[in-house]
């Protein structure tokens, strides 16, 4: 019962370091979140597995109440995973962020000034 605790405060304050370093745009703060939402995923996919198998049981093996189950279930799962795709591409988008940056400040020192760079939107003009 501790370890759950534990990681559950864990898993809280992940969630503030993600928030900063979305905030601040620094990706140190983000990796801790990634981690241990792994593990949120992993244990709460057993834990609703085992609940449902539970109902399940509790309704006498009823073939319909264990496809509506595993569907939920199948829903929820790929909410989670959308959630840490989303994160990781925050930390795709910072890292080329930070390598643009990093261009400029080269650029700056071999020129001597800051030339603008252009950034390429995706958009027609």
């Amino acid at each position: 019962m501790v370890g759950v605790s534990v990681f559950y405060s864990l898993l809280s304050l992940a969630c503030v370091f993600l928030i900063m370093g979305a905030y601040q745009c620094r990706r140190v703060f983000i990796y801790p979140f990634l981690y241990l939402y792994i593990g949120y995923v992993a244990i709460g996919f057993v834990q609703r597995t085992l609940i449902f198998m539970y109902l399940i049981k509790q309704a006498n093996g009823d073939l319909g109440t264990m496809i509506l189950y595993y569907t939920i279930e199948f829903f929820i799962v790929l909410l989670h995973i959308y959630t840490w795709a989303c994160v990781y591409n925050l930390i795709k988008a910072l890292k080329s962020v930070e390598v643009s940056v990093t261009k400029r400040i080269l650029h700056k020192a071999r020129i001597g000034y800051l030339a603008p760079i252009r950034v390429h939107t995706g958009m027609a003009a």
